[in-house]
């Protein structure tokens, strides 16, 4: 992976709205939610996912999720302890930011 990348899995609530959380492993409280939402095709989703800045990040392994909910999440560091009722996560992948 390199710092932008498209990311995209599987979604069995295709109507909510869906948004890539990238969280580093080296803060692992730490979910961020990408600029974009993701968008859901024939129940796939596709969004953007950036890992890291500039240099910072190179090496370092991510966690990737998608989070679904009826609710607008707006972009940056999420609140984890304010988290909408109807919220869907995906399972992790793990990739690692080589470049």
């Amino acid at each position: 992976m390199s710092i932008s990348e498209i990311v995209r899995g599987t979604t069995s609530v295709p109507a909510k709205n869906h948004y890539v959380i990238i969280i580093p492993e080296t803060t692992p409280d730490d979910f961020w939610v990408q600029r974009r939402p993701a968008t859901v095709s024939g129940g796939t989703w596709t969004g953007r996912g950036q890992f890291g800045e500039g240099s910072v990040g190179i090496g370092d392994a991510f966690l990737i999720r998608c989070f679904a909910t009826s609710a607008t999440l707006p972009a940056g560091k999420l609140d984890m302890s304010a988290l909408p009722a109807d919220l869907v996560m995906s399972p992790p992948v793990k990739v690692k930011r080589v470049r």
